[in-house]
């Protein structure tokens, strides 16, 4: 014999199914991991930010000895060239990342496929790792500070830049969508 409350529904459990549970033996910890857990199922997180997730939780987004080159500028942000770039097919978006020892200066070209140039600012001999979603990396070394990367697939990266000899200054940018 089954237990039915009111409406058909098993005795301690709700409409969705889950568990009833006495208001004295919930702590606030499962509180939150249901909440959590609602969340999920109501509206789940798209998957590039997942991803992003745990490279952030294991540590792979930046190194701990990374200074962070903030974004000083967007040319998709700019009021002035919003209309005007949206005109034209294949645009250009430019980027400037800033740190205190440098800014990296990006230009992304293109749809498919990208090319992404960057200039280390001021011009010196660095070491360039681009970081794409899924982990994959392309790493790159330059006499001048000039690489020009292509092609890149769409999706988030991130640019990490090292200078100088053997453990020189590294700085690394937040991830951003080409």
């Amino acid at each position: 014999m089954s237990a039915r409350g009111p409406r058909g529904h098993d005795r301690g459990r709700d409409e969705s199914g889950a568990p009833i549970v006495p208001i004295e033996t919930v702590t606030r910890e499962a509180t939150w991991r249901r909440f959590a857990e609602l969340e999920r199922k109501a509206d789940p997180a798209p998957e590039w930010v997942l991803e992003a997730a745990a490279d952030v939780a294991s540590h792979r987004w930046r190194s701990i000895d990374d200074e962070l080159a903030v974004l000083e500028y967007d040319s998709d942000l700019d009021e002035t060239l919003l209309d005007q770039v949206r005109a034209l097919p294949g645009s250009i978006r430019q980027l400037t990342f800033r740190a205190p020892q440098l800014s990296l200066e990006v230009e992304v070209v293109g749809t498919i496929p990208r090319r992404l140039t960057c200039q280390v600012v001021p011009l010196q001999p660095a070491w360039l790792e681009v970081r794409l979603s899924g982990g994959r990396h392309v790493e790159m070394a330059r006499s001048r500070g000039t690489f020009v990367v292509a092609p890149l697939p769409s999706g988030p990266i991130s640019l990490r830049c090292r200078t100088g000899e053997g453990e020189g200054s590294s700085v690394a940018t937040s991830w951003f969508r080409i």
